[in-house]
């Protein structure tokens, strides 16, 4: 939690790998190795890493964890709860197959940041002695779904409580947290629960500006798909895009 929280990610490395070579089957050692490799832009070894963990979790904790609920307008996620597991399967997948940017640079970049970001969030803010799941906490719930604040600040307060303000200057999200010295959770104020966090989760998407291939930006292109009749041997779909040529790189 420390180095995390302090992004020392080269000391987590060590010390995650020198622990699942102890201990294979641990599985946080697994996952905190690819949140580190992945926050070190080591794409591919990080999701090895993160693959290796979540494999190693059980189902429903797997489940839970990469739920879409996480991410899904509040309007909308009673839809998830009433299909079944295979129709849930093929949601899921339909939702990360379009949300991933581009398929030509292999993976998905979108997808291996919403798994770093439910790593962080429970290695950062799990509370075993309060029950408290790091993901699931309000902090979890922000950080998952808008991605690491571009600030943060932290005010005294009395008794021992403190504020904690996130900040995200390009979208005017604001929040701030009430928290308790020695804890390590934070409750979200009621004021930016009721006119900041509930508005906003029903109307506005998960954001991934935090991922370095997204700042390439992504151009729409006009397609027309046009099938007729042919022989048998011979290709009975045409496909025409509108590409701009002054947008080709």
């Amino acid at each position: 939690m420390l180095l995390a929280e302090r992004e020392r990610w080269d000391e987590v490395v060590a010390l995650a790998r020198a622990r699942v070579q102890a201990r294979p089957a641990q599985t946080w050692a697994w996952l905190a190795l690819g949140l580190a490799e992945y926050r070190r832009g080591r794409g591919a070894v990080a999701t090895a890493a993160k693959d290796s963990g979540f494999a190693r979790l059980p189902m429903a904790e797997r489940e839970r964890l990469t739920s879409l609920s996480r991410l899904l307008p509040t309007d909308q996620q009673h839809v998830l709860d009433t299909l079944n597991v295979r129709a849930k399967q093929q949601l899921t997948g339909v939702y990360w197959n379009v949300a991933s940017p581009t398929l030509l640079a292999g993976g998905n970049a979108v997808w291996d940041e919403f798994r770093a970001r439910v790593i962080f969030a429970e290695l950062m803010w799990t509370n075993e002695q309060m029950d408290v799941h790091g993901v699931d906490s309000d902090r979890g719930e922000v950080l998952v779904r808008w991605g690491p604040p571009d600030d943060v600040y932290a005010t005294e307060a009395n008794n021992g409580v403190y504020t904690i303000g996130w900040l995200y200057r390009r979208t005017g999200l604001n929040f701030q947290f009430n928290a308790a010295l020695t804890y390590g959770t934070a409750k979200i104020y009621p004021f930016y629960r009721t006119f900041m966090l509930e508005p906003n989760e029903q109307k506005r998407p998960a954001m991934w500006e935090n991922v370095p291939l997204m700042k390439h930006g992504v151009d729409s292109l006009a397609v027309q798909v046009a099938r007729f009749r042919s022989t048998s041997d011979s290709i009975d779909v045409a496909v025409y895009g509108g590409i701009r040529a002054g947008a080709l790189r």
